[in-house]
């Protein structure tokens, strides 16, 4: 019995042709309409100035953005997906390596699956596909999956969550190939019910004016955490 809507935004013409246009006013449209997460399977090279102020208007309003990376096996720009607001997503193959098409950057913030992705199409059919779009996706439904079970979290620390709860992978820390990593629901969830927890308990102290508590132990007092 899920609590979430889905707010479709049509921008294609056909399947091959967006305009940066049409995307900067499916934002804008999305954000006064009450969505909190707005997810952008799409993007291109060139940039475009209504698209980022649609993105700084969107982020203004508490919205939590997220993109593709795009499918050039490129690190040259790619919109809407390199904006700081904006959550950048990219691909990996089954076996936990960089899909060959995955663009790559600075601006990757996490990877997901986006191979052999099977998918609702046409004539009431499903196909398997591939793609960063997918990816997104996938990212977009943890994070809503997240925002339900755990509405005391802000957006921005749901984005903190996907951070934390992340599987490494390539080198060290955060990388241009993977970002933080894999995000994956369970480790996610796990991450927001241990920030819940560290919030409720933080509020109790502060209404308490005190951040422990002491009983009398005996001998000497013991400190409970």
């Amino acid at each position: 019995n899920s609590s979430l809507t889905i707010i479709p935004e049509r921008i294609g013409i056909n399947g091959d042709s967006i305009a940066a246009s049409r995307s900067a006013l499916a934002i804008g449209h999305a954000a006064d309409n009450g969505a909190e997460i707005i997810l952008m399977g799409y993007g291109g090279t060139e940039p475009s100035l209504a698209e980022e102020r649609a993105l700084s208007y969107a982020a203004e309003k508490g919205c939590l953005l997220i993109a593709s990376a795009g499918n050039e096996d490129s690190n040259s720009v790619h919109y809407p997906s390199d904006n700081f607001n904006v959550i950048s997503v990219g691909s990996i193959a089954p076996s936990d390596g960089l899909s060959y098409f995955s663009n790559y950057g600075i601006y990757t913030e996490f990877v997901a699956p986006g191979e052999d992705i099977i998918s609702a199409c046409p004539d009431n059919s499903y196909c398997k596909g591939r793609g960063t779009s997918f990816a997104a996706a996938e990212v977009t439904g943890i994070a809503s999956l997240i925002h339900e079970a755990y509405p005391g979290l802000s957006l921005s620390e749901i984005r903190q969550v996907m951070q934390t709860s992340a599987t490494d992978l390539g080198r060290c820390g955060r990388d241009i190939y993977y970002g933080y990593g894999l995000v994956t629901l369970p480790k996610a969830m796990q991450a927001a019910e241990d920030l819940t927890l560290q919030k409720t308990l933080e509020a109790f102290s502060v209404g308490n004016k005190t951040r422990e508590m002491r009983r009398d132990g005996g001998l000497k007092n013991t400190t409970l955490h």
